[in-house]
This record gives structure tokens, sequence and C-alpha cells, in this order.
């Protein structure tokens, strides 16, 4: 083999070395892609005709002959690690690039079967949507002034306009994968990451869990939290409720994260409660019962830990506000949510058994 030195005839710099196989392969890529618009019948834009290296790589730069001593001089130890980071850096380029065209290609395609799937309906239907099971498509037949009336009346106590829910509107919320409206309420909320409004999902990256620890045995009931449940229900006053506060939607753009926070610790206290009370007798029952007061208590006394008092109330309320919850079972809540929210400092469940244990939380409904 020859040994080549700086000027040996065609040799090039190492500089010159990765520009040129930086443009050979802007160069294949360009050709491939010309290649596919030929074979679709499509036309090829200029830019991708145009074959110009961006310099004469015929004409070696001037080089300065390196000794071990040179300022700047690489063993080849060196040169060979700087090469292969250089590759594998543009490995990992390219892999970005071909996935994010891969994942472009799908939506494209998610979105034409979208486009003829809404094509085929029957009628007057021409659209496709996500809806969730369980939601209620109401028919243009059944949108009387009374019925409208009444929903714009929920829609608003949860902050949110009703027409926000019509197909067609402006204001629907697109599926950025299939390119179809989508109409679940949670579609509705922005700034929150939408698998953080599912229990099971672990979001530690959000979230601190300094809250599985039963080590403690001594428990400790704040003077707050030590009284009996009254006789009869609390009124909305004595507990700070305001009926007429922010609904779901409201809450959670005013606190993306803490609604993130006490959605999650709210699956978990289910979790916790279920693990303790499922499968239980009538009293222990996970609504309405032991479970339920156990629950509600749980969850309030994770958010306090996690958000701080005030913000923990306002996601406890709003979850009591609607017009389908009992005065008697919304007091049971509220009390309970109230105990809960005085354990700050305490994450242990051992306290929530002992406030049950004392009868120190409403089990029933008033």
């Amino acid at each position: 083999m020859a040994l080549f030195r700086n000027d040996s005839p065609g040799a090039l710099s190492f500089e010159q070395g990765v520009r040129k196989a930086m443009w050979l392969e802007e160069l294949q890529r360009k050709r491939d892609a010309a290649a596919v618009l030929r074979r679709q019948g499509r036309p090829v834009p200029p830019e991708l005709e145009d074959e110009t290296p961006p310099e004469d790589f015929s004409k070696p730069e001037e080089f300065k002959r390196f000794t071990n001593e040179s300022p700047g001089a690489l063993t080849l130890d060196q040169a060979v690690e700087r090469h292969m980071a250089f590759l594998e850096k543009t490995r990992r380029r390219i892999a970005t690039e071909q996935k994010a065209k891969v994942e472009a290609r799908a939506r494209a395609k998610k979105a034409r079967m979208a486009e003829k799937l809404a094509a085929e309906g029957r009628g007057a239907d021409s659209e496709v949507a996500h809806i969730t099971p369980g939601e209620m498509v109401i028919p243009r037949v059944f949108q009387t002034p009374e019925v409208l009336a009444a929903l714009a009346k929920v829609a608003a106590a949860q902050g949110v306009p009703l027409d926000r829910f019509r197909v067609g509107d402006a204001r629907n919320r697109i599926n950025p994968e299939t390119g179809a409206p989508e109409f679940g309420f949670v579609d509705w909320i922005k700034g929150v990451p939408r698998q953080l409004f599912n229990a099971a999902t672990p979001v530690q990256a959000y979230i601190a869990e300094p809250f599985e620890s039963e080590k403690s045995t001594a428990v400790v009931l704040p003077p707050g939290g030590a009284s009996m449940p009254p006789a009869t229900a609390p009124s909305d006053t004595s507990l700070g409720y305001d009926p007429n506060g922010p609904g779901l939607f409201g809450a959670v753009k005013a606190d993306p994260m803490g609604a993130a926070q006490a959605l999650w610790h709210a699956g978990r206290a289910w979790q916790e409660a279920r693990d303790r009370y499922e499968g239980g007798p009538a009293a222990t029952t996970l609504y309405n019962g032991e479970g339920d007061a156990w629950k509600h208590a749980r969850w309030n006394q994770r958010m306090v830990n996690a958000i701080g008092p005030e913000r923990a109330k306002t996601f406890a309320d709003f979850h009591e506000r609607g017009p389908d919850n009992p005065v008697g079972e919304r007091g049971m809540d509220l009390f309970n949510n109230q105990v809960g929210r005085t354990l700050e400092g305490d994450t242990s469940r051992m306290t929530i058994d002992e406030l049950i244990r004392t009868g120190r939380l409403k089990t029933s409904p008033y």
C-alpha cells in the first residue's frame, strides 16, 4: 500500500472529506426522492434535479504538513474517534428524518381514509369523528330550544361554550393524527398532557410520589381533623364551598399542572381505596360508605402534600359541583375532603385508617 501524505495528488483534508461525504449523502437522497416522483408520474422540482457540488472537490485545499508537535494535530486514535462520532451523529439525524417522513405518510394515509369514510356517509352525513363510548350524539330533530338551553347551562357551568361540541364548528378540536374532530371533554383542555388524566399512566416526570410508605407507627390526628362529624349537614359557608365556583374547564385552564396532579392523585386514592374495600360488606362500600369516606380523605391528603391546601381545595370543590350531586352526598364528601386537607405533612395511609376507626370521617350521606 502506498502511504498518502498531505501533498499526495488528489488528497483531501479531513474537513473537505467530511463536506464531500455530506454532499454525496444529500445528493443520494435527492436522487431517491426524484425517482419516487418519476415513478408516480409527478413533476420533479428543479432543486431535486440540481446536482451541482457546493465546491470543487477536484482541487484539494492547500495543506500544511503536520507533525505530532503541530498545534491541533490529532493522533490516529483521536481522528478515528472524531470520525466515528460524526458518523453516529449523521446516522441519528438520518434516522430521525426517516421516522418523521414515515409518521407524516402515516398521518396523511389516515387523513385520506377519514375523508373516504366521510364520503361514504348516508343521507346528509358527511363527517367522521372520534367519540367515546357513553357520549351522546343529539340529532338536529331533538335540538329543541329547551334541550339546547339546558345543554348550554351545563356547558356554561363548566366554562366551555356549547358550540364547541357542534359538528363543523370552527372551534372543534382536530385530532392531529387523522384530521377528524374529537369531542371528549378532556380533548378541550390545553396545557396538560392527555396521558396525565389516566391514573394508570406513570407520570413521575411531573408528579412526586412520596405517599407509599407506611412505616410510621405513631398516628397523630391534627386538631382540625380530630372532631367528630356534625350530626347535620354542614353549610356550604362553614366549609368555604362556593357552588358557583369554576367548573372543570375553568379550574384546569387556570392551573393545568395543578389539575394534572389533582387528577393523578384522585386515581391513586381510588385504587388504594379499592384495594382496601372492594368486595367488603355493604357498610364499607366505595359509594356512600366507609370506602367512599376513606377515598375522599386520602385524595385530599395526597393533594395537600403535593400542591398545597388552596389548590387542593380548588380541585376538590369543583369535583362536587354538578346538577346531579345530591346535597347529602355533597356534604359528606366536602366534610371528608376538609379533614383530609388537615393532614398536610402526613403522607401515611395509616392516618386515614385511624380516622375511620375513631369515627372522625363521615361514612354515610347526610
